[in-house]
């Protein structure tokens, strides 16, 4: 062989290898040395890129330990044939069969390793897999029905029966019977026996379909009603066929009854449900589409039509029809979003305007997923489509309403009726400290300073009975300040549930000022008291000293006295200079408890020892003004006031009524102090016989400095009711009749105190 012959033979050699179907490796150890064409074109390298790497570097499909033992068994046995995954240069991996055969070439080991793709292989397997998992579904399926079949025969639900025409006999199941409610043997198998069962109504239908198989020679297929013997009607499918005589005539009728009452009922549920279905997607006006790739066209349903304003029909359009609708402003955001989702195949969901065939703007959802084929190539996109014009105009209004609310100058909280906050406005979080996502996951009793979870509740409960409700409260804010503040509640229903609507104002510094209000009210009282007492100077001086120059007369008869007198003279004359003191100190004590300026306490107190004390108080003036005093106490007078203050109230209208009867005679003037329970209310009433109050004193009576009295000053009665009314009391009076007025104060009886 000559040279020129020699180099045609292994270039024919190398283009055959390299043409091979197969990829072809030789290699040192892992240390490829050699490869082919189809090696390059199946990993997606050059040759040099191939000769200089290992196998490591393109084998995927084994663990080390496995390499090893395939290594071993080549070394043994000279060849070994497994599958592996190759890698290729994108990083993508596909399956092969790879065959290795060891060679001694000189003085070294090289391995010559055949690699077939068998992608193709591994679907087909995967395929036949599948088929065969599918049969055997099947197989256990098939299985299951004969199963269920036979239980559906034993339990009564399917009976099989032979019908003699020309004898009108026949036999039956067990099973049969039962169907109609009968046992095996009650009635005979017999055509007369079954229409005497059928439902009424069915029967005709019965008689034809009947009739009709036997003339036609056609199988009988119904679905009817029978009645059972206690009256019930239940459903029964009849599948039946005739058989004839060499004559024509009908010699048999073999056949099944099968119990479709639970069927009856699942496609009166289904039928139902797929009302309720059609209902729910009118309301919420959802159509369905289907673009095909290939030919730019859409199909689309009925209800899609609509949404674009036109018919109530389904139809097929280019894909430009839908193009034309589409709100120019959203046009390219729609573009960028289609070409985000078909690269990166996700879930397309997308809001955006459409102008609809009469011109209108509308709001629509399209929720659709692009369908490729195997070469990565968009085939389809299937949809559906929903009008959210009414939402979108909802959710406009919401963040309208929104905004109202977190602009509005109180704290506002939406709480459900378990106490937890549903919303707050931004008043509320910047009040309180907290953002609106920390607060919505609270009570509204973890920031109330006032408010327990048993008291909340009650709350509700009173503010659902009268419409609405104000009350004072109190807020802690996040740094653990407190906040007083005026609430306003109501409850509302929403999508049926019941939520509670809370304004709250911030009165912090309407509390101080009313706080201030109130030092000065007691100031101005205690004032009003030394003047009270100034008025009953003359009279309480004169009244000690009737004590006093009994005890210096006393007193001088001791000192005048000789030792040896009689002993009982000296006890009289001590005794008497006692009680005479014990007298006197208690004028002097009632005098100074009434002057005492100290910060109102409420107490508990019986109102039958205030009102004797204030009369103990004002029995000189009442003496020296010849007034008569009545009174008429019932026996529970507790109240829970400030014993002073209440006492102030009682002298306050004694003395005017001791100054109204001044030009009363003497025997006409009568005092009456009463008490008695009224409602929820204890009332002490004060009477006096003076002539009344005439018409235009009696509309500026409780005016500030308005007095009848020329010395007055007029602030004794607006004083009494501003105290009585700090009790959650009231202060009015009678003047019904033209010859006395009657003062009524009404106090608060304990059990009500908390509800006034």
């Amino acid at each position: 062989m000559n040279a020129p012959d020699s180099q045609h033979r292994r270039d024919v050699a190398q283009l055959t290898i390299d043409q091979c179907r197969d990829a072809i490796f030789w290699h040192r150890g892992p240390q490829i040395v050699y490869v082919n064409e189809q090696a390059c074109r199946s990993l997606g390298y050059t040759r040099e890129q191939l000769e200089s790497m290992t196998l490591d570097q393109i084998d995927d499909g084994l663990e080390p330990e496995a390499k090893r033992a395939i290594m071993e068994q080549i070394l043994r046995d000279g060849s070994a044939v497994f599958e592996t995954i190759n890698i290729r240069s994108d990083g993508s991996r596909f399956p092969v069969e790879l065959s290795v055969t060891a060679h001694e070439i000189g003085d070294e080991i090289l391995f010559c390793g055949i690699a077939r793709d068998i992608s193709a292989r591994k679907e087909t397997e995967e395929k036949l897999f599948a088929s065969q998992r599918a049969l055997q579904h099947k197989i256990h399926e098939l299985e299951l029905t004969e199963r269920r079949s036979i239980l559906a025969m034993e339990g009564g639900r399917l009976g099989t029966f032979e019908w003699i025409p020309s004898q009108d006999e026949g036999h039956a199941s067990d099973s049969f019977y039962r169907l109609f409610g009968q046992k095996p043997g009650d009635v005979p198998p017999t055509y007369r026996s079954f229409v005497a069962q059928a439902y009424p109504d069915d029967l005709p239908r019965i008689e034809r379909v009947f009739g009709i198989g036997r003339l036609r020679r056609r199988p009988i297929a119904m679905e009817t009603r029978i009645v059972w013997p206690d009256g019930s009607i239940h459903w029964i499918e009849i599948r039946a066929r005739f058989a004839y005589a060499e004559t024509g005539d009908p010699i048999r009728l073999d056949g099944v009854m099968v119990d479709i009452d639970e069927k009856k009922s699942a496609e009166k549920r289904l039928d139902a449900r797929q009302h309720e279905l059609r209902l729910a997607l009118d309301a919420s006006q959802m159509g369905t589409f289907e673009w095909d790739a290939q030919d730019n066209r859409i199909v689309y349903s009925a209800q899609t039509n609509r949404i674009l304003g036109y018919g109530v029909t389904a139809g097929v359009s280019h894909v430009e029809w839908f193009i034309r609708h589409i709100h120019p402003d959203d046009y390219f955001m729609i573009r960028r979003s289609i070409a985000r989702v078909r690269r990166s195949r996700e879930y397309h969901h997308l809001e955006h305007r459409i102008i609809d065939a009469a011109g209108r703007t509308k709001w629509i959802e399209i929720r659709g997923q692009f369908v490729y084929d195997s070469d990565d190539r968009v085939t389809h996109m299937r949809g559906v489509v929903a009008d959210v014009t009414l939402r979108k105009q909802a959710e406009e209004e919401l963040q309208l309403r929104r905004f109202a609310v977190d602009a509005a100058a109180e704290a506002m909280f939406t709480i459900d009726l378990d106490g937890f906050i549903v919303d707050a406005n931004l008043v509320a979080c910047d009040r309180l400290g907290y953002t609106r996502e920390e607060l919505t996951g609270m009570k509204i009793t973890d920031v109330s300073a006032s408010e327990r979870s048993a008291s909340f509740h009650e709350s509700v409960a009173e503010t659902r009975q009268q419409g609405g409700r104000m009350h004072i409260g109190r807020h802690r804010r996040r740094d653990g300040g407190i906040i007083d503040v005026e609430i306003t509640a109501r409850v509302f229903e929403y999508r049926g549930q019941e939520y509670i609507c809370a304004s709250a104002r911030d009165i912090t510094e309407l509390k101080e000022a009313e706080q201030r209000l109130r030092n000065l009210d007691q100031q101005l009282a205690h004032m009003n008291r030394i003047s009270s007492m100034g008025e009953m100077a003359s009279t309480i001086a004169h009244e000690l000293n009737q004590p006093l120059a009994v005890i210096a007369n006393n007193a001088s008869l001791l000192e005048l006295g000789d030792s040896a007198d009689d002993i009982d003279d000296f006890k009289t004359l001590t005794q008497t200079i006692s009680s005479q003191a014990v007298l006197a100190g208690g004028i002097v004590r009632r005098m100074r408890g009434f002057c005492l300026n100290k910060a109102p306490t409420e107490a508990r107190v019986d109102l039958r020892e205030v009102i004797e004390e204030s009369i103990r108080l004002l029995a000189p003036r009442l003496r020296h003004a010849f007034v008569a005093v009545d009174t008429k106490l019932q026996t529970d007078c507790q109240v829970t006031v400030d014993r002073i203050q209440i006492q102030q109230v009682l002298v306050n209208l004694i003395q005017n009524g001791i100054d109204a009867m001044s030009a009363v005679p003497e025997s006409r003037r009568q005092l009456s102090v009463s008490v008695h329970s009224r409602d929820r209310f204890i009332r002490i009433s004060v009477t006096d016989t003076g002539g009344g109050i005439d018409a235009e004193n009696a509309k500026r009576l409780f005016e500030p400095f308005h007095s009848t009295k020329a010395s007055g000053m007029g602030m004794g009665l607006p004083i009494s009711r501003s105290i009585v009314e700090a009790h959650n009391g009231r202060l009015m009076f009678d003047n019904t009749t033209t010859d006395s007025t009657t003062f009524h104060i009404d106090l608060p009886l304990p059990n009500f105190e908390s509800s006034g």
